[in-house]
């Protein structure tokens, strides 16, 4: 559980990451930021049982955010994918979504990929941003979208609408393979 902090709540980066039975909220950065990492060892983050980000990018004085070098501006998501921010290398992270994540009332979006986030697999090994059929996302209320992909996608196993409530459509070049979504639930 990250709770409170000026960084994010919890920073990913690695291969094998089980995150279960977990909440991230009120924290200044983002709830949850995966870091993508070099091809030869890309991230790779499975969410299971029930996983919620919500309330994060509080705001707080500008004179304590520059106090605090580490936090990204412009974070306060739900679930952050982007890339290490030290090198020029190209950067690779693999999400699934096994259990039910849960992002709401985020001071920017509930699910962001970064532009220079590459979730495009290599050497017939497919990352990307998955919601596995018996999975779920949920992502209501956020500051400005539910989900916002620059770059990135979002594949959900699941054709129907089962896994995927939104209040606000996202931002994507390419949102065609999205279910519909339901109706937002009250998220307080």
């Amino acid at each position: 559980m990250g709770k409170n902090t000026l960084r994010s709540g919890m920073a990913l980066r690695g291969p094998n990451i089980k995150v279960k039975d977990s909440t991230t909220s009120h924290n200044v950065g983002s709830g949850i930021r995966v870091v993508g990492m070099e091809i030869s060892n890309p991230t790779k983050v499975q969410f299971e049982g029930t996983v919620s980000s919500h309330h994060n990018g509080a705001s707080i004085p500008r004179a304590q955010i520059q106090i605090e070098r580490h936090l990204e501006p412009g974070s306060g998501h739900g679930v952050e994918v982007t890339r290490n921010k030290r090198g020029s290398r190209p950067f690779y992270a693999d999400v699934t979504v096994k259990g039910e994540l849960n992002t709401y009332q985020n001071g920017i979006d509930g699910l962001f990929i970064s532009y220079d986030a590459n979730m495009v697999g290599e050497m017939n090994d497919p990352l990307g941003f998955t919601v596995e059929a018996k999975g779920s996302f949920n992502s209501c209320n956020n500051g400005e979208y539910d989900i916002g992909l620059p770059a990135g996608t979002v594949t959900f196993e699941d054709e129907g609408t089962d896994g995927y409530t939104c209040e606000s459509k996202g931002r994507s070049a390419d949102m065609t393979n999205f279910p519909t979504c339901e109706d937002c639930p009250d998220c307080e």
